[in-house]
């Protein structure tokens, strides 16, 4: 048997084609897959496949291949709990608000894999409406990958897709089937699923159901693709987006992508996005949890007369505050306003760092986000989040180097917090999840 290896431009040439990122590391498999397709189509050599697959007739199902081969399948239920606590705790609650009158809620997990993610918004709308039977509930999971899709219509899961989750949550949702778990009759029937390429797939369909969502979730998908393929798939998932609708993406996914159409909304948790309306109104403002208040600012206050307080033209916890709800409304301009003048009162504060650090990355400044997040770990090592978030911006930049630095170096930073402690900023999140986390970020990026 012949053994042909792809050169560098075909390589490219192939990349570019099927709209993936290229990444040295797949090139192994890509070889060895390489050398297996050709046999099976009787193709001479690499340039007579790459020319074979741009062929309109065979690209779909050479990229559904391809992704298969080149993709991780990473997915398990409560993934990300403090994006799983925005959901929850905002998004949910202000769509279910503001759809109270019909009764009816569209859902969108973009690159379900093998279903976990949506049968998670199940269960959390299973938690959020008393009534749910009175509404009409369509929960869409999409793949590329059919093979996924068929087990996540099956429902049916290992423990390993469970961990990190509370023993009560397992219990109440699924049931022992031999040697899996099985989620409930009841969870299941809110969600399909349905084959969906989108890149080269056409949509919005009324079809398929994915022209008025009004949450879509497409996390760790655009991390994939190249900036041609971002900006496709991007356009065709905006359109499916109802006004004041809901996006939320990867860490960094799309800090290098036009998106004219999507208001960012912080959180301290994640990086959401909301459709602006065709009428020029606000995005709704939902408030956040107030930052951890620093003990060594409670007793200054303490000791401070209130004349001298009030001779004071801005009170820095209310204004740290103030700036997060404005950011979390998407008002970027005045949210940075706020943090400049808090740190300019007091350069030594880590939280008014962090918070110009989230701002930054919201905006794509990379490069200003790692120095606030430096400075934020110089002025306060064990600011646990700040790791979590120096990957993300790392990440986002390719820099897997440093984006693996920051997760060793935040596993050392938490190690003697106690388990069961809820870490700062994530509302639910304890520092055992956390560093399992981050254990699983650092297994992920140095494959």
């Amino acid at each position: 048997m012949t053994h042909f290896h792809l050169s560098p431009e075909l390589t490219r040439e192939l990349y570019k084609a099927i709209g993936l990122k290229l990444h040295p590391s797949n090139d192994e498999r890509l070889t060895k897959w390489l050398n297996e397709r050709c046999l099976e189509l009787t193709l001479p050599s690499p340039e007579a496949y790459v020319k074979w697959v741009l062929e309109p007739s065979h690209l779909p199902q050479e990229r559904e291949a391809l992704y298969q081969l080149l993709i991780s399948r990473e997915s398990y239920f409560l993934r990300d709990r403090g994006v799983v606590d925005v959901i929850r705790e905002h998004i949910l609650k202000e769509t279910i608000t503001r759809k109270m009158s019909e009764r009816s809620l569209n859902i969108w997990s973009v690159g379900c894999s093998t279903g976990e993610e949506a049968y998670t918004l199940s269960i959390l709308l299973e938690e959020a409406i008393l009534d749910l039977s009175r509404w009409h509930v369509d929960i869409l999971g999409s793949d590329i990958d059919q093979t996924a899709l068929n087990q996540a219509r099956q429902g049916t899961y290992r423990p390993w897709s469970f961990r990190g989750c509370p023993p009560e949550f397992v219990s109440r949702y699924f049931c022992q089937e031999d040697s899996q778990l099985k989620i409930m009759t009841n969870v299941k029937q809110r969600v399909r699923f349905e084959q969906l390429d989108i890149v080269g797939g056409t949509y919005p369909t009324e079809y398929k159901g994915m022209a008025h969502a009004d949450i879509i979730l497409c996390r760790n998908v655009f991390i994939y693709l190249d900036d041609a393929a971002i900006q496709t798939a991007l356009k065709k998932i905006t359109a499916c987006l109802n006004e004041g609708g809901y996006l939320l993406c990867g860490p960094g996914e799309l800090h290098l992508q036009a998106h004219p159409q999507l208001v960012p909304l912080i959180f301290p948790q994640a990086l959401v996005y909301q459709k602006k309306s065709m009428v020029d109104r606000k995005p709704i403002a939902m408030p956040l949890p107030s930052p951890p208040i620093k003990t060594d600012t409670l007793k200054k206050n303490e000791n401070t007369s209130p004349a001298k307080q009030s001779n004071k033209k801005i009170e820095p916890l209310a204004s740290l505050d103030q700036a997060w709800v404005l950011a979390n409304r998407g008002n970027i301009a005045a949210a940075n306003a706020i943090c400049r003048i808090l740190i300019r009162q007091d350069h030594l504060d880590p939280h008014a760092h962090y918070l110009q650090a989230v701002l930054d990355f919201a905006q794509g400044l990379t490069a200003q986000a790692r120095v606030a997040l430096r400075r934020v770990l110089y002025l306060d090592p064990a600011f646990a989040v700040a790791y979590v978030m120096l990957s993300d911006v790392c990440t986002a930049d390719q820099d897997t180097d440093c984006a693996l630095k920051a997760c060793k170096q935040g596993l050392r930073a938490t190690s003697h917090q106690p388990e069961e402690q809820t870490v700062p900023y994530f509302k639910s999140v304890t520092y055992l999840e956390l560093r399992q986390h981050l254990q699983e970020r650092i297994s992920s990026l140095s494959q």
